[in-house]
């Protein structure tokens, strides 16, 4: 269900989220991410760039960093605060890149928005992106940092022509090229059933433009399921890279009739009848290793349907097309407290399985506050849902627990999965699975064949047997026919 922001406005905004390794990488170096923030909800995707160790921890550092300096920065403009941070970080990243090997060259793209009201903020560093989904249409709102893309504004290259470039993939703007590295900032007033999709490259570059459009503007489609079928697409187009999406969509709240009116009665009548409700409710009671390459500095002036967790979940990608003038400062609002601050309370339904598996499930869960556990001896068809790693099933309506249990346990986003209200029936019709990995979806399949197989054959013998055994009587009962 969508939930309002935590900042005061009109909006109510439903959030998609997906981060995904895609076909061709072996770990996912994207990082998504939200936070609270003194200017409102922050929303972060950084994409790594610098080999495999450097790009991982770059865009771990990015993420990070703009939710601690954005705090740091909360008594400054936001389009201030944000240039400060960046800088902050990239001089991180400059400094661990000198200090070891292993991450040299290390950096990050990123695409942030800062959601307050009926406003939103938005900047890049990159060629993650940023689009508007208003009135049935996509819009780019950022433009990419990169070889390519300066190319195509001066003419030399068509789009078409550019992708295919040998240099292509090489960045001119990137978090922790240089110490001086600034962001696009640009703002945007909001308005009634607006969407703003932040994306990496892995999504963009490996799907259509007008396909991509026709998902962000279907009015069937929920928020969590036009993030899952943009997903699709990106794989189905190749899946050459990690995929991250974080897709927001913006509806206006119900307003409050009148102080004199709760629940559409008087306030005398209606405060009793929401005490009562509150009484009986107590009661009864979710960098990779990049192609990129970074170009030399450039001198030339040139971004489910669920509530998301708060503060300490991961990042959105971020991005901008255009510096902005520093707005006038806006007030800071108190920050909301952090997923690993409340209690799911939820059970958490513990399939049974490699028993090593098994165990670290319970030890990891049972240290949680307000999560208990249970066992379930898996079906075939259960064990279907089965997969190399260990994965955290959740229904559409646990998936803000599972966001949250999975935010404390450390849990990677591609193991933190929506499962279908069919796939948890076979597992016994609860609302989260820890499903304990397979060794070998090979071996799985092959011990599934031998128990089919197995099964067969006891049939074809019993019915072979039963066969045998009537043509027995039916030979007997001849026989005494012709001998009386």
């Amino acid at each position: 269900m969508p939930t309002p922001q935590s900042q005061p406005n009109s909006f109510v905004v439903s959030v998609g989220v997906q981060c995904n390794v895609g076909k061709e990488r072996t770990e996912n170096q994207d990082r998504v991410t939200r936070a609270a923030t003194p200017f409102g909800d922050l929303f972060v995707v950084a994409d790594g760039v610098g080999g495999h160790q450097g790009g991982a921890e770059a865009a771990q550092t990015v993420v990070d960093g703009f939710t601690r300096h954005l705090h740091a920065f909360g008594n400054l403009p936001v389009q201030q605060a944000l240039q400060n941070a960046i800088r902050a970080i990239g001089s991180d990243l400059q400094q661990r890149s000198t200090a070891n090997p292993a991450l040299r060259g290390m950096g990050s793209t990123v695409v942030l928005c800062i959601v307050r009201g009926a406003h939103a903020t938005y900047a890049h560093a990159g060629d993650s992106r940023a689009y508007l989904v208003r009135g049935g249409k996509l819009a780019q709102l950022t433009r990419d940092h990169s070889v390519m893309e300066r190319m195509v504004t001066q003419g030399i290259l068509t789009p078409a022509q550019a992708k295919d470039h040998p240099d292509a993939s090489v960045l001119t703007r990137a978090i922790g090229q240089s110490a001086d590295v600034q962001l696009d900032i640009a703002d945007i007033d909001l308005r009634p059933n607006d969407a703003i999709l932040l994306c990496s490259d892995g999504l963009w570059g490996y799907a259509k433009h007008e396909e991509m459009e026709a998902i962000v503007t279907s009015a069937s489609l929920s928020a969590t399921a036009v993030a899952d079928a943009l997903l699709n697409l990106a794989l189905e187009g190749g899946g050459g890279d990690n995929i991250s999406i974080q897709f927001l969509r913006f509806q206006a709240a119900k307003s409050v009739k009148s102080a004199k009116y709760l629940l559409g009665m008087p306030q005398r009548k209606a405060i009793p009848v929401i005490a009562l409700a509150a009484v009986l409710g107590a009661g009864s009671a979710g960098l990779y290793l990049s192609n990129h390459t970074l170009a030399k500095p450039n001198t030339e002036v040139a971004q489910s349907e669920y509530p998301l967790p708060a503060s300490d979940s991961k990042p959105l990608e971020h991005k901008s097309t255009t510096t902005a003038s520093a707005p006038a400062p806006q007030e800071p609002v108190t920050t909301p407290a952090k997923p690993g601050d409340a209690k799911p309370a939820v059970e958490v339904v513990i399939i049974e399985g490699e028993k090593k598996s098994v165990v670290k499930w319970a030890d990891k869960l049972n240290g949680l506050p307000g999560v208990t556990t249970s066992r379930h001896a898996g079906s075939d068809a259960c064990m279907d849902l089965q997969q190399d790693t260990d994965i955290l099933y959740h229904s559409e309506k646990t998936a803000s627990a599972a966001a949250q249990i999975g935010s404390k346990l450390g849990i990677s986003p591609d193991e933190v999965l929506l499962a279908s209200a069919d796939d948890l029936k076979k597992c016994g019709g609860r609302e989260m699975l820890a499903m304990p990995s397979v060794s070998s979806g090979l071996d799985r399949l092959k011990d599934k064949a031998k128990g089919n197989i197995d099964k067969a054959r006891q049939g074809i013998e019993s019915t072979i047997g039963a066969a045998s055994k009537k043509a027995g009587e039916e030979v007997k009962k001849g026989k005494d026919k012709v001998h009386p």
